[in-house]
């Protein structure tokens, strides 16, 4: 969610219904419980937060904002440190600071359960932080809203009090999810499926640049190149469709 767009609490009929339903919710949570502007400036973090709870609804995000997600903090390393892209360093951090604000919120045990049952709560908030903050140093480098940034930071640095507020209002959101159409759920299982048929499609380019290197004959050569391309082109035609990462690699 990089542009931050207001919702015009007096006209719900302007804005998405869901996102009117949502930022009202957490603007009745913050009435009673940390409210906002008490601390910091941080009417631009409702907002952002408002675009977290909302991506999984969205079939053109939903890819996104799995597709970087580990558990593992290994795993997250090494995304980051084969991408070349700042920008791609950013979103690796921005989407699993996002997941765990999202998860610890509304689904904590889901968080501290199976592969994520090694790290304690507290833990999982430390992971929270660290990743916003990240985000923060590599947003700094790169060309996206500057006013992203300077929210990363605020949501690093009161993580838990956003966790809470999200914890306290799920209810809301559950309800708000029970409202989704079954085409919405099966928006949402297509875009997961995607993911991992670009997996599989990555494999089979591996698999055919080792029988490239190995190839004797120009027309053998000549078919591996062609089955690579073609398994590229249905690699970003799958981007395209879902809303993937859109950088002009084969790999993040």
């Amino acid at each position: 969610m990089e542009n931050l767009v207001y919702t015009d609490l007096n006209d719900p009929h302007e804005s998405n219904p869901a996102s009117y339903f949502l930022i009202s919710s957490l603007l009745k949570e913050r009435m009673s419980s940390f409210p906002s502007n008490s601390v910091i400036f941080d009417e631009d973090v409702n907002v952002y937060i408002t675009g977290v709870l909302l991506d999984p609804m969205r079939s053109r995000n939903s890819g996104r904002f799995l597709q970087y997600v580990s558990p593992y903090d290994s795993d997250v390393f090494e995304r980051i440190a084969r991408s070349k892209s700042y920008r791609t360093r950013f979103d690796i951090c921005r989407v699993n600071a996002d997941f765990l604000l999202f998860m610890l919120g509304l689904f904590p045990e889901g968080v501290c359960g199976g592969d994520f049952l090694s790290k304690s709560f507290e833990a999982q908030v430390q992971r929270g932080k660290s990743y916003y903050q990240m985000a923060v140093n590599f947003g700094e480098r790169t060309s996206v809203n500057p006013a992203v940034p300077e929210v990363m930071q605020k949501l690093s640095t009161y993580f838990k009090e956003y966790r809470d507020l999200l914890f306290d209002m799920r209810g809301d959101y559950l309800n708000l999810l029970e409202r989704m159409t079954e085409h919405d759920f099966a928006a949402l299982q297509e875009s997961m499926d995607a993911i991992g048929e670009i997996d599989d499609l990555k494999k089979r380019i591996d698999a055919n640049l080792e029988a490239l290197t190995a190839a004797e004959s120009t027309e053998e050569k000549r078919r591996i190149t062609a089955g690579i391309s073609r398994l590229s082109a249905r690699i970003e035609e799958l981007k395209r469709k879902y809303g993937l990462d859109q950088d002009n690699t084969l790999y993040h």
